[in-house]
C-alpha cells in the first residue's frame, strides 16, 4: 500500500536475478485486510524452482524487503512497503490461510 508499483517492480527485478526461471501471474489490486488504512494493495503470485533450502530462500526474500525500505515497525503503522511471502515450498503449504484468498487462487490458476 506504499509505492506499490515501484516496489513490486523492484521485487520482480531482484527475484529474476535469484530465480532466473521465475514466472509471474497478473498484478491484482486488493483491499486492505485487517487494516483500517484504506490504501489499496498490489499483489502478484509467482512460481519458481530452486535448489536453495527454505531458510535460504526466506533470507533472500527478507533482504529484498529491506532493500525496498521495509522496517519492522511499519506494519504497526499499517504501512506495507513490500511483503514477499512463501506460500508453498516443495509440496508443503506454508501459508494455509492465504491459500483461500481470491487473488492467490486466481494467480495460481493463471500460472
Amino acid at each position: 500500500n506504499y509505492n506499490r508499483k515501484e516496489n513490486l517492480f523492484l521485487a520482480r527485478k531482484k527475484l529474476m536475478v535469484l530465480f532466473p526461471g521465475i514466472c509471474y501471474g497478473s498484478e491484482k489490486e486488493t483491499e486492505p485486510f485487517l487494516f483500517t488504512n484504506p490504501a489499496m494493495f498490489l499483489n502478484q503470485v509467482a512460481t519458481f524452482q530452486t535448489e536453495m533450502e527454505l531458510e535460504t530462500v526466506r533470507y533472500h526474500l527478507k533482504e529484498i524487503e529491506k532493500v525496498s525500505g521495509r522496517k519492522p515497525e511499519d506494519k504497526q503503522q499499517e504501512k506495507v512497503i513490500l511483503d514477499i511471502d512463501i506460500l508453498i515450498y516443495d509440496t508443503t503449504v506454508l501459508k494455509e490461510q492465504d491459500m483461500t484468498r481470491d487473488y492467490i487462487i486466481e494467480g495460481i490458476k493463471e500460472l
